[in-house]
């Protein structure tokens, strides 16, 4: 009778794991082996609280100051004004991997530790993660790149800067195919403390940039953010763009009204 007892627990757990009831749970089944190579760590439960379509959890019906800001993003860069601006500086080191595949905010994250920063003028920013869209967010001249890299910083007054670089098609990224290769079930983090990641290799070498105040781009949209859209493209092999897009796609926000914002080009 003991047996028996045990035989339907074990029956039990298998039909939850396996039934469209688990996926409610607050705790997902496991799934599967984990790298041995990486700590692992629960991320959030699936459960977004915004998306990308129409209906009641879609831009129009977003949160916070998404439907109510004057300055928000992303926008369409038409008719920039050059302007003597001061370089953007980077000072980016290579740091461990810690990536999170956010499920909640339909993208993969990486979140970044030390001393990397950007400096404009007399103000640094350290960079905290960075994140991806496809397609890109920002348009120019009303395109829209295959993806966009958003690099977010921090200053020590809690402003926040965002450096977006504009992904083509091209040759194979090395950092991206490091990513992908460590990328972790939706809604887990990993921590690969042997792996080393720069996230130079996500700039172009040609640094110059459009400037703007907007906002961030995903509920509660918070404003106060200074933009910096790089006017050079980096590359993605089409194979890395695709698998990405296996993860997540259609993530970008529909364009912002400028609202008499000014738009800066470096010279």
């Amino acid at each position: 009778m003991c047996h028996k007892r045990i035989l339907c627990l074990i029956i039990l757990v298998a039909g939850l794991c396996l039934s469209p009831i688990a996926s409610a749970l607050p705790i997902p089944c496991p799934a599967g082996n984990t790298s041995q190579s990486g700590q692992d760590h629960d991320g959030a439960t699936c459960s977004p609280d915004f998306n990308y379509a129409l209906g009641p959890h879609g831009p129009a019906h977003w949160g916070g100051t998404c439907n109510t800001g004057k300055m928000q993003a992303p926008i369409d860069i038409r008719n920039a004004k050059k302007a003597s601006l001061p370089p953007l500086a980077f000072a980016y080191e290579p740091a461990s991997l810690n990536i999170l595949n956010d499920c909640n905010h339909y993208t993969v994250k990486i979140n970044y530790s030390g001393s990397s920063s950007i400096t404009f003028g007399n103000r640094t920013y350290k960079l905290k993660q960075f994140h991806f869209h496809e397609p890109s967010e920002e348009a120019i001249d009303g395109n829209r790149a295959s993806m966009v890299v958003h690099l977010v910083h921090e200053a020590d007054d809690k402003s926040v800067a965002v450096v977006a670089a504009l992904v083509q098609p091209g040759e194979e990224n090395k950092l991206i195919t490091t990513l992908l290769a460590n990328l972790p079930p939706k809604g887990e983090k990993r921590e690969f403390p042997y792996i080393k990641i720069d996230p130079t290799s996500l700039l172009p070498a040609d640094r110059s940039f459009y400037m703007f105040a907007g906002s961030l781009t995903t509920p509660k949209c918070d404003e106060g953010v200074t933009w910096f859209v790089l006017k050079k493209s980096i590359y993605f092999s089409q194979a890395q763009i695709d698998a990405y897009k296996k993860q997540y796609s259609g993530t970008a926000r529909p364009l912002q009204p400028l609202n008499g914002r000014t738009i800066e080009e470096s010279k």
